[in-house]
């Protein structure tokens, strides 16, 4: 296998992945194997929220605080980082022993934050909270499960060594906002 890509189910529209009109699997030489073990973060009682609101904030706040090593940490009525990142580790580890040269890896944008948080060398939980990824946004990562993680970019953007980076942590070529003063 030279190539191939993994996903997490689609519950919204029953079928994961990018498909053409007539349901079928797009074909560009890539397999396509769905994994549970990549879906996103549950949010138990929390429903998912957006991350403005007390909720989301919530979610946010425990989902780093697995990243940092609080593992044990549960969202409320919902799954602990252990189980989070174990899941997520065992589809990277089926991935990394495929035999494919590149994999490509579908998943939900805050999972895919803090797991790259928790496991790249490079990039830490401040670097990673405020960077949140676009629909379709890209990390990529180079590494083993043995020999570790690095992010190589973050949105296209090179990503620094942990520690480093722009102003308060903000991503690259992002203004920062002020309050206007009278």
């Amino acid at each position: 296998m030279r190539t191939a890509c993994w996903t997490p189910p689609c519950p919204a529209r029953g079928h994961a992945g990018p498909r053409p009109a007539d349901g079928r699997p797009a074909a560009r030489g890539r397999e396509v194997l769905v994994r549970d073990g990549i879906r996103e973060l549950s949010a138990g009682d929390l429903g998912l929220p957006p991350g403005h609101t007390p909720e989301g904030l919530r979610y946010l706040r425990t989902a780093f605080a697995w990243a940092c090593g609080d593992t044990a940490l549960r969202m409320p009525g919902g799954e602990s980082g252990a189980e989070a990142l174990g899941r997520y580790d065992a589809v990277v580890a089926e991935a990394a022993a495929s035999g494919a040269r590149a994999v490509a890896m579908i998943g939900h944008g805050a999972a895919i934050r803090v797991w790259t948080a928790a496991r790249a060398a490079n990039v830490d939980v401040a670097f990673a909270a405020a960077r949140p990824l676009e629909n379709t946004g890209v990390i990529v990562l180079e590494g083993t499960p043995s020999d570790g993680w690095k992010a190589l970019s973050w949105e296209g953007a090179a990503v620094t060594p942990a520690g480093e980076g722009g102003p308060a942590g903000q991503a690259p070529g992002r203004a920062e906002r002020r309050p206007e003063h009278p």
